[in-house]
């Protein structure tokens, strides 16, 4: 296994100290299925401070990071490593994710069982230059498969969040999850509820584009959500009636762009949950329910995303200002596009082609910028600042619905009254 000459250093001043210093999780794992890895997760029982002590004599800098846990950064301009010493966890509320009491140990034998699953339980001692495999992890990359370290109930129990970690690591690594693992998912699938929206929003955000790290072209999230019955437990109560994603769906979610993956799943999930129209004003609120404070806690600008892609959506399927939705709809990237398209019915799709061949044989603007006029020009006819915008969007209208055309004269004369009219309004 590659290490670099400054991390040997570090494992041979450990043991001058009495302490065996092993690389752990992910770099090795990676390392033995042929993977590129970056992250190096290094251990030992040395306490944080003895490792921080040690680090400072090799000139290297060295920090806790969480003092609870016992992490300590350690590295330098060139490259970095993330300390922990060998560890038992406790648990208080089932599912918490985050041990309520730590305590440090001496062996491998018991740190190894903390961890999550087999795969990130290999160890790899520096000095020896030997694979220590307490968990069988080696076998399991052999077979393709995801199994807890320790017994699932345990694992799973202890932590609702290694529920998507688990089907995160099937789907990057293209890998199945044997028969124990997923009955116990299936028992503990509510645990998930003990964990903070903010962390699964971050694991949901990993899940989606999983296939795309390593070009697994795994379907193993979609189809494992769908099989386990997530839905309803991440996206709560308002999915309830949304069991699985059917194959067109799974199909056009993978054939998403990175970028429009975690917003094609929200917009595909609300879409689903969606029975009649709702006005913009209600139908923010309704993904704000789910999205929002109440809900996920997602990003004000997903929410946003996810708002827009749904508006045109309801709007074309149920024939509702459906110029200004082809508009929006052409205004949008292509990722937006191809969620906009997954969730139109035929005769929606329909009306969106003829309105695109419209809004093309018209050359009609495809916003406010595109008018033959800029702000300026209205503020040379002495048109008050206080209006140009209103007056843009009212311009703009009038364009879309034909009533004057993308003149600049035509445009300025139109202005003018439009302001009149706003300074008789007492």
């Amino acid at each position: 296994m590659e290490v670099s000459s400054k991390l040997k250093d570090l494992a041979k001043k450990c043991a001058t100290q009495g302490h065996r210093l092993y690389i752990v999780g992910g770099y090795v794992r990676d390392s033995i299925i042929g993977n590129i890895s970056h992250d190096i997760d290094i251990c030992s029982n040395a306490s944080p401070d003895d490792m921080i002590t040690i680090a400072h004599s090799l000139k290297l800098k060295a920090h806790i990071v969480n003092k609870q846990l016992g992490t300590v950064h350690i590295g330098d301009e060139k490259e970095s490593y993330e300390y922990t010493p060998f560890r038992v966890e406790s648990y208080g509320t089932p599912g918490e994710h985050s041990p309520n009491a730590v305590k440090f140990v001496d062996d491998i034998d018991t740190d190894y069982l903390r961890r999550d699953i087999t795969i990130n339980s290999i160890y790899y001692d520096i000095l020896d230059d030997k694979i220590v495999d307490p968990a069988s992890g080696t076998k399991d990359i052999v077979t393709h498969t995801i199994r807890t370290t320790n017994q699932p109930h345990i694992t799973l129990n202890d932590d609702g969040l290694r529920i998507l970690r688990i089907i995160r690591f099937a789907s990057t690594l293209d890998y199945h999850i044997e028969h124990k693992t997923i009955r116990a998912i299936k028992k503990y699938r509510t645990r998930l509820n003990a964990i903070s929206k903010e962390r699964i929003v971050d694991e949901l955000q990993k899940c989606v584009v999983a296939d795309l790290k390593y070009n697994s072209h795994s379907t193993a999230f979609i189809d494992y959500i769908n099989r386990l019955r997530l839905i309803p437990i991440i996206w709560g109560r308002k999915a309830r009636k949304v069991h699985k994603l059917n194959k067109a769906e799974k199909d056009n979610f993978y054939a998403l762009p990175d970028t429009a993956r975690l917003v094609g799943l929200y917009a595909i999930i609300i879409h689903k949950t969606l029975f009649t129209y709702l006005s913009h004003k209600h139908l923010a609120y309704y993904i704000n329910c789910i999205l929002g404070h109440d809900g996920l806690k997602e990003s004000s600008q997903h929410i946003r995303t996810t708002e827009k892609i749904l508006l045109i959506t309801e709007n074309l399927n149920y024939g509702k200002d459906t110029i200004n939705a082809s508009i929006n709809y052409l205004q949008s990237s292509t990722g937006e596009r191809m969620v906009i398209d997954m969730c139109l019915n035929k005769k929606s799709k329909k009306t969106l082609s003829d309105n695109i061949t419209y809004i093309k044989d018209k050359n009609l603007p495809l916003g406010v910028h595109e008018l033959d006029i800029v702000p300026q020009d209205l503020i040379d006819v002495g048109i008050d600042n206080k209006f140009i915008g209103r007056i843009l969007q009212a311009l703009y209208n009038l364009v879309l619905n034909l009533k004057i055309k993308n003149d600049k004269q035509m445009l300025v004369d139109t202005a003018l009254q439009i302001h009149n009219q706003f300074k008789n309004i007492k």
